[in-house]
């Protein structure tokens, strides 16, 4: 795990120095290596180039300034170390999908997915846990039955999951077995979790006693088969939206993902994503 520690001083010194005018040479430095072993070594644990690094996370600290304060994009610009308002506003474009200048007028910013600081932890999940290939299916409508939750913890999932399967077991509700986690703002995983602990049921089931339906329209979806520990899959979800999706060709619907946890028979966790595909 030291080449990974080695990758997290540069990270860290990456992070110091946003507003700074820093070399990658620098960065390598930092994190005691050659140019070209840095760069590759960086790659393997990020996902990133070291310089597509600095800049998505120069970009994503904008944003939010751009967002927060009632500072100017040119201000903006030359403080994030871009030779001028014209260069920021192309790169700004290409990663968000949007003008700062729009974006300083939108009173919606959900659709933003930033580049948050990669940590040791989360470097080490990926390292642990690499991402899969995904593979791509298609489901028709489907419909849920659970309880929803806000900001629980894991333990107070673990009894929601047994206050669901009590509640389908005293009124004999017919389901497909699979356990599922809906997450209604997967970005903010790591934050504000939101969202379902639910079964999928038949489309003309009832809705009994406390549990609520949820019905999710047809969609294509990536699946990515998920090994680590429950309770560290919001690292995975970080860096799939992250970084993953934004190298793929294709734009995740970032309103809804799903967790498959199996049922008793099968516990293979699953992690379900709808897509775009980018024209």
């Amino acid at each position: 795990m030291k080449a990974l520690q080695h990758i997290y001083q540069s990270i860290l010194y990456m992070e110091a120095n946003l507003k700074n005018p820093i070399t990658m040479s620098e960065a390598a430095d930092a994190a005691g290596y050659s140019l070209y072993h840095f760069s590759r070594i960086f790659n393997q644990a990020t996902g990133h180039s070291p310089y597509d690094y600095v800049i998505r996370r120069r970009l994503s600290e904008a944003a939010r300034e751009l967002i927060n304060t009632d500072k100017k994009i040119i201000d903006l610009a030359l403080d994030y170390q871009f030779n001028n308002p014209e260069t920021f506003t192309r790169a700004f474009h290409k990663m968000f999908d949007i003008l700062p200048s729009k974006l300083k007028s939108n009173n919606d910013y959900s659709d933003l997915i930033y580049l948050t600081p990669l940590t040791y932890d989360l470097l080490l999940h990926l390292k642990q846990n690499p991402i899969a290939l995904p593979t791509i299916i298609k489901k028709d409508l489907l419909c849920f039955l659970g309880l929803v939750f806000y900001g629980e913890t894991p333990d107070s999932e673990s009894s929601l999951y047994q206050q669901l399967k009590n509640e389908i077991k005293k009124e004999k509700i017919k389901t497909a077995n699979n356990y599922y986690s809906l997450l209604f703002n997967p970005t903010a995983w790591s934050c504000q979790k939101n969202g379902m602990i639910a079964v999928e049921i038949n489309l003309n089931a009832e809705t009994p006693g406390p549990l609520i339906m949820k019905k999710v329209i047809a969609a294509r979806y990536f699946l990515f088969p998920y090994h680590g520990k429950l309770d560290n899959i919001n690292y995975t979800l970080s860096y799939l939206y992250q970084t993953w999706f934004p190298k793929s060709g294709f734009k995740p619907r970032i309103d809804l993902a799903l967790i498959c946890h199996g049922n008793a028979d099968h516990q293979q966790i699953v992690i379900l994503i709808p897509i775009n595909r980018l024209n």
